[in-house]
């Protein structure tokens, strides 16, 4: 089991790639954001959380990245293209996993966001129309939305800063 182990290990693509000699000249892939980024081991939901305030620093939407077992991560955001920002930050942070699983929407499905998943080695899913029960993201976008309430309605903090509160 041990060899099997450590052969897997040396010949996966994201494996890091060494030069035994330095005078050989080899060519390597410039885009290495699959290799660049850490690996998250459970495949993450995302959605689009719309609020009905605008805060003090202009946000009326945020980008949730959720697992089924309920971790969870926010961004904060002015418009819903600014979604695959929030999945820069994700990446960068936290990690890549190894599926992204959401609704149809078209921020999120298509372009940008579309692009860097593909660049990081992960592969998106879509869960099929009319059936929200399917992405995890939405009960924790219905928890979300709950707990910061209760918070700022505790701490009598401004509705303004939610997306300070979201954050938290």
């Amino acid at each position: 089991m041990e060899n099997a182990r450590r052969t897997v290990r040396k010949t996966t693509q994201r494996g890091i790639r060494t030069v035994l000699h330095p005078s050989l000249s080899r060519r390597f892939p410039t885009s290495d954001r699959a290799l660049r980024y850490r690996r998250l081991p459970h495949p993450v939901f995302a959605d689009t959380l719309i609020s009905g305030q605008v805060s003090a620093g202009g946000n009326k939407y945020a980008q949730v990245f959720a697992t089924s077992f309920g971790w969870c991560r926010v961004y904060p955001m002015k418009r819903k293209e600014e979604a695959h920002e929030g999945l820069s930050l994700l990446l960068k942070r936290d990690g890549v996993p190894p599926s992204c699983i959401m609704d149809g929407s078209k921020e999120q499905v298509g372009g940008a966001f579309k692009k860097k998943l593909s660049q990081a080695g992960c592969r998106l899913m879509q869960t099929e129309p009319y059936s929200p029960w399917q992405n995890a993201a939405e009960s924790a976008i219905r928890e979300l939305k709950r707990g910061v309430g209760r918070k700022m309605v505790k701490t009598g903090s401004p509705k303004k800063l939610w997306d300070h509160c979201i954050e938290l």
